[in-house]
Formats: C-alpha cells, structure tokens, sequence
C-alpha cells in the first residue's frame, strides 16, 4: 500500500482523520476488510465501508475476519484462507 493509500484511507476512516497507529487503525481495518473481501467474494469498497460506518470494535473485526478464513502473520498482517494452489512463501496464492 502507497503512503498516499494510507493517508487516503485514514482520512476517510480514522476517527477525526488522525493516524492512528493501533489495532483499530484505518489502515488494519482496511487490510481486514481486503481479506474478508478476498474470501467471501464481497467488494472491498463495499466492505471497507460498511466496517467504517458500523465502527465495530477491533475483536468483532478480528473475529469476523477469522471466521472468513483469515490469519495473522507474525507481523500483524491479514492473509487470505490457506489453498491447495501453489504458494508464494507460507502465505500468498500464486
């Protein structure tokens, strides 16, 4: 993601457009939403929406995602389900 994304996505996301640096962040919610998206076919506008005007806590977001099959890297970021196809590393379909 480009700095410009991020700066785009908090600004619409972030609560009074601040940075926000933790779990709740604009840009974890935005790679949450991207997984979800990824994995129940919903599109990511959409979703990135609906998560920013529902504002849920980040545990029902963390939920969420992991009941769509998502999992956390040891870095913090979101992936898609693990598949059967080919593998980039331990994480990414090729």
């Amino acid at each position: 993601m480009s700095r410009t994304e991020e700066v785009r996505i908090t600004q619409n996301c972030a609560s009074g457009g601040q940075y926000d640096m933790g779990l709740g962040s604009a840009v974890i919610r935005a790679r949450i939403a991207r997984a979800i998206a990824a994995n129940e076919g919903i599109s990511t506008h959409h979703l990135a929406a609906l998560l920013d005007v529902t504002e849920w806590p980040t545990q029902q977001l963390y939920s969420y995602a992991q009941a769509a099959g998502a999992r956390v890297d040891t870095e913090g970021g979101w992936w898609p389900r693990p598949t059967n196809e080919p593998l980039f590393g331990d994480s990414f379909p090729v």
